[in-house]
C-alpha cells in the first residue's frame, strides 16, 4: 500500500481541527454569579461561539483605537513639523525682503552717484541725465504677484541696475586711468625728496657772481642739505647725464608732450643716458657742483625748448619749502 502524500495528509489532519473547533462552537460556557449567602446562585449561559465573537470584537476594538491613537499622534507630529517649517519659511521671507530692500537703498544711491561721475568726465556743462531711464506701453496686469515673481522681479531690477552701474563705472575707471597715465607724464612732482627751499625764483634776477648785472635765471634755485635726494618730477628718458662746466653734474630727460625738465649741480647722478625713469625715481643728490655759491638744486622745466617757470607745474610743495 502506497503511503498518503504529505500536503493531502496535511489538508486531512487541517480538517479534523477544523471539525472539532467548528463541533466546539456550540458548546455551551456557564458563568455561575453567586450573589451572597442565602441567595440564589445566577448561572449564565454562553456558547463558545459567542465568546469568541465577543473576545474578537473587543480586540478589534482596542487595536482600531490604538491605531487611531497612533495616526493622532503621527499627525500632531507632522502639524508641529509643517508649523516650524512654515515659521522657518515666514522668518526667510521677511529676513529676504529686508536685504531685498537694504540692497534697493545701495542701488538707489549708486543710481544717483554714478551718473554724477560721469558728468565729471564728460567734456561740457552737467548734463544731470538718468541712467536707468526706462519706460514701455505696456498696462499693469495685476498688483497681486506671487511672492517668488515678486523676487524674481526685484533681483532682475537690481542685476539690470548692477550692470549698468558696471559699465559706467567701466569707463570712470578708464577715464581715471587714462589720466593717470597723462599725470605721470607731466612734471607736476617736487624735485627734492623731503623740502627744501626756493632760494632763487623764475626770471630777471642779480648776477650770483656779478651783483650789478641781471641775468635771466631760466629755472629755480632749490637749497636743501648737501646729498638730498633728487627725484624725477614726471616719466620720460634720460637724454643726457653728464658734467657740465657752468651747471655741474647736470641730468636733462625728455617727457611726453614736449616737456623737458633739467636737473643741476647734483652732487652724484644715478641714472643713465637713455635709462627710462618713472615719476617719483631718485635720480642724483644735491650738490654745489659748476658755478655755484653752495648746496642746492637748480630745477628747469622747458616746453618745446622755452623754459617756463616751473612753480605753476608743481601740484604739491613740501610744508618746509618757503
Amino acid at each position: 500500500m502506497k503511503p498518503i502524500p504529505k500536503i493531502i495528509r496535511f489538508f486531512l489532519i487541517l480538517k479534523r481541527y477544523l471539525k472539532k473547533f467548528y463541533l466546539s462552537l456550540s458548546e455551551n460556557v456557564t458563568i455561575m454569579y453567586i450573589q451572597g449567602i442565602n441567595k440564589p446562585i445566577k448561572n449564565l449561559k454562553f456558547n463558545l461561539f459567542t465568546v469568541y465573537l465577543l473576545s474578537g470584537l473587543i480586540i478589534f476594538i482596542i487595536i482600531f483605537n490604538l491605531i487611531l491613537l497612533l495616526n493622532n499622534i503621527i499627525i500632531r507630529s507632522d502639524y508641529f513639523f509643517v508649523k516650524n517649517k512654515v515659521k522657518n519659511i515666514m522668518d526667510e521671507k521677511i529676513m529676504l525682503e529686508k536685504n531685498l530692500r537694504r540692497l534697493s537703498d545701495k542701488i538707489d544711491d549708486i543710481r544717483d552717484v554714478v551718473p554724477k561721475l560721469l558728468d565729471i568726465i564728460s567734456e561740457g556743462k552737467p548734463k544731470h541725465f538718468d541712467l536707468f531711464a526706462i519706460g514701455g506701453e505696456g498696462e499693469t496686469i495685476s498688483s497681486n504677484i506671487p511672492f517668488p515673481k515678486y523676487i524674481e522681479s526685484k533681483i532682475t531690477k537690481i542685476d539690470r541696475d548692477i550692470n549698468i552701474s558696471v559699465d559706467a563705472m567701466t569707463r570712470v575707471r578708464n577715464f581715471l586711468e587714462m589720466n593717470k597715465k597723462i599725470f605721470s607724464r607731466l612734471p607736476t612732482e617736487w624735485p627734492v625728496l623731503g623740502g627744501g627751499y626756493v632760494s632763487s625764483e623764475f626770471g630777471i634776477r642779480n648776477n650770483p657772481f656779478h651783483f650789478n648785472k641781471e641775468e635771466m635765471h631760466e629755472g629755480i634755485d632749490i637749497a636743501f642739505y648737501p646729498g638730498a635726494p633728487i627725484v624725477a618730477t614726471a616719466d620720460g628718458t634720460v637724454v643726457s647725464a653728464k658734467y657740465d662746466p657752468g651747471f655741474g653734474n647736470c641730468i636733462t630727460i625728455l617727457h611726453s608732450f614736449g616737456f623737458i625738465t633739467r636737473y643741476a649741480h647734483c652732487q652724484s647722478i644715478k641714472v643713465r643716458e637713455g635709462q627710462n625713469v618713472r615719476r617719483g625715481q631718485i635720480i642724483a643728490t644735491i650738490g654745489r657742483t659748476g658755478r655755484t655759491t653752495g648746496y642746492h638744486l637748480h630745477y628747469e622745466i622747458r616746453i618745446a625748448k622755452q623754459p617756463v617757470d616751473p612753480i605753476p607745474f608743481i601740484l604739491k610743495r613740501p610744508m618746509a619749502v618757503k
